[in-house]
């Protein structure tokens, strides 16, 4: 049988030293590398479609990358990063042919290698 203990003190309890690094539970914040930040899939009107986030993304436009992909065997690309009045990223537009389901994602740039 093994003592144990939920207070960390006492029988079962880990010794100070022994209890290991405070970041031995990482969370999403510790991690390097991209994150998706928006995805989602709207259809073209005309070729073209604005999208337009409802709480600007933190930032200049430059800290962020747009995917587009069109359901279709047409292509799909985006255009125009926009902005807001406070320099946060706010919208983009995509291009693409007639009335096609394009997906996108948006991802935050956070590794240069």
């Amino acid at each position: 049988m093994s003592a144990s203990s939920v207070t960390g003190v006492g029988n079962g309890g880990v010794d100070g030293s022994n209890k290991g690094s405070e970041r031995m539970t990482l969370g999403v914040s510790h991690l390097l590398g991209t994150r998706v930040v928006a995805a989602n899939r709207v259809n073209l009107s005309g070729g073209t479609a604005t999208i337009t986030f409802p709480v600007p993304l933190t930032g200049d436009k430059a800290n962020y990358i747009v995917i587009a992909n069109s359901a279709t065997s047409n292509r799909a690309y985006p255009g125009t990063l926009t902005n807001d009045s406070n320099g946060n990223f706010a919208s983009f537009a995509l291009t693409g042919t007639g009335t096609d389901l394009v997906y996108w994602m948006v991802a935050k740039v956070g590794f240069d290698g």
